[in-house]
């Protein structure tokens, strides 16, 4: 007689599949038939298993669609095990599968369905959010065109930050992507105070490392390159982003100085970009972007958006020197030079 057993090794196996419109659908048929037969044979009756496959089926699709219906699907099995269902026990798996689909969606992300799913885990009786949680909706914010993202972002970042500090529960300690993508979502509104802020949480994170050595807390590039990326767009008065350039400088001299990490060409495109955004024409300028590129052609780190960045802003005596063509005179001819006009030396460490 055909059991779920039966059904769920099928659904298995179709996960399996490189086919994965088809393994989706497959499976969809799979399950949807025995929600339908569960009354008559009741030994087909899905379970955490099953919908496990379908959520599974659901993260791998590239269906419009699949993040609705993996968080449709999960609100199923929440239904079900609230109204008596004990073979569809929640896992905080589950719940972090869904919101992980939502920060993965193509185009604008929409961060209030994944804070929907993360109020669920909240009032489960049996599982609880942990930092996957937290970190995979801020991620969520930090992909969204939400105008609050950078405050909702650090509002869940502190709240899971006191409940680690609380309860000293380790699947509730902010790791090194919890402070990133919150250092990212802050970019998303790139006031000299957010930029205040992000220089705050690296400067936390590089002080739980150094007395903890966690490795879950290394630091990596990537936060101090969006700092950078947040203090090149800085909103406000010729003060404002005197100070966030400033605030930049610092970060920028930690990048190089790191024993963790070196820079990488985001690091050199989104130097160029601030530097040509929050200084002036003058010796600083020239001196900041000079010193840098120097450093950019040392690395091999010379990539077409460093270039672009470069050329974007910089002006034609200084960009002269640098690229070694006396001969071009105006900016629309700087803007026409490709990484194959230059040394490749310069981009050796470019993959």
């Amino acid at each position: 007689m055909t059991d779920i057993f039966t059904y769920n090794s099928i659904a298995h196996g179709y996960l399996k599949s490189s086919d994965l419109t088809n393994s989706l659908e497959k499976i969809v048929k799979i399950v949807d038939y025995m929600e339908k037969n569960k009354e008559e044979q009741p030994s087909i009756r899905p379970d955490c298993f099953t919908y496990h496959c379908m959520l599974r089926a659901l993260v791998k699709s590239t269906d419009v669609d699949a993040a609705a219906h993996a968080v449709e699907t999960l609100k199923k099995m929440h239904n079900l095990w609230e109204s008596g269902d004990k073979s569809l026990k929640p896992a905080t798996a589950f719940y972090n599968m869904a919101i992980n689909k939502i920060a993965k969606s193509k185009g604008d992300v929409v961060p209030q369905k994944a804070l929907d799913v993360l109020k669920l885990i909240e009032i489960s009786q049996f599982c609880k959010p942990d930092i996957i949680s937290y970190t995979t909706v801020i991620e969520c914010f930090s992909k969204s065109s939400d105008p609050a993202a950078a405050d909702q972002s650090l509002d869940l970042f502190y709240e899971a930050q006191q409940i680690y500090q609380e309860k000293g529960d380790p699947d509730m300690m902010p790791n090194l992507r919890t402070y990133t993508m919150v250092i990212l979502s802050l970019s998303k509104a790139p006031t000299l105070v957010n930029i205040m802020k992000s220089r705050d949480l690296l400067s936390q994170l590089n002080d739980l490392y150094n007395e903890s050595k966690d490795p879950l807390l290394r630091p990596n590039a990537y936060p101090y390159n969006y700092l950078l990326l947040s203090a090149a767009s800085c909103i406000g008065d010729a003060g404002d982003k005197l100070k966030a350039f400033q605030l930049a400088a610092k970060t920028y001299n930690d990048i190089r100085v790191s024993k963790q990490f070196s820079p990488d060409s985001y690091t050199y495109a989104f130097w160029f970009k601030l530097c040509n955004h929050l200084l002036p024409e003058g010796e600083l300028r020239r001196k900041s972007i000079t010193y840098s590129f120097e450093q950019c052609k040392k690395d091999g780190m010379l990539s077409k958006a460093v270039l672009e960045r470069l050329v974007s802003g910089t002006p034609n005596d200084i960009l002269s020197d640098l690229l070694e063509t006396k001969s071009m005179k105006s900016s629309t001819m700087y803007k026409k030079i490709q990484l194959s006009d230059l040394p490749p030396n310069w981009s050796r460490n470019i993959k």
